[in-house]
């Protein structure tokens, strides 16, 4: 994939965001609301496409702008850690973008290592059938 692609593609995905949750901004949500709308419709979308391509650092603060803005309408109101964290440690379990794409890329990188192992596998596989057939022809 070509830079400008990749370019362009990253910014359809942040496009993509940011017109999804334009949709749900002129309702007047608690952040509850707010967080479920994220973790239903806006965070898979992103996470689907982000998984594609890797993201640097700099388009996961772009997407973080996105959302948070989305939650506060400007400037956060409380530390996002404190979304972050779980119910029963007075957080809303909102999702960490950072953490989920670094799950995603992980789980890319140990399925490339299995496949890699699976090719290898059965290309000497494949060597060793046609090894075996060229004997087989010859000794005759």
């Amino acid at each position: 994939m070509t830079v400008a692609k990749k370019k362009n593609l990253i910014d359809e995905i942040l496009t993509s965001l940011s017109k999804t949750l334009k949709g749900w901004q002129w309702r007047n949500l608690t952040l509850f609301g707010k967080i479920q709308i994220l973790k239903t419709f806006a965070i898979p979308k992103f996470m689907f496409r982000a998984s594609l391509i890797c993201l640097t650092k700099n388009k996961i603060k772009q997407v973080n702008s996105i959302i948070y803005n989305f939650i506060w309408k400007g400037r956060d109101k409380i530390k996002r850690l404190a979304l972050i964290r779980d119910y029963k440690d007075g957080g809303l379990r909102m999702p960490h973008i950072l953490s989920s794409l670094w799950r995603v890329y992980e789980r890319r990188k140990q399925q490339q290592q299995r496949l890699q192992v699976v090719f290898t596998a059965l290309h000497r596989k494949k060597l060793l059938y046609r090894n075996e057939n060229f004997h087989e022809r010859n000794s005759i």
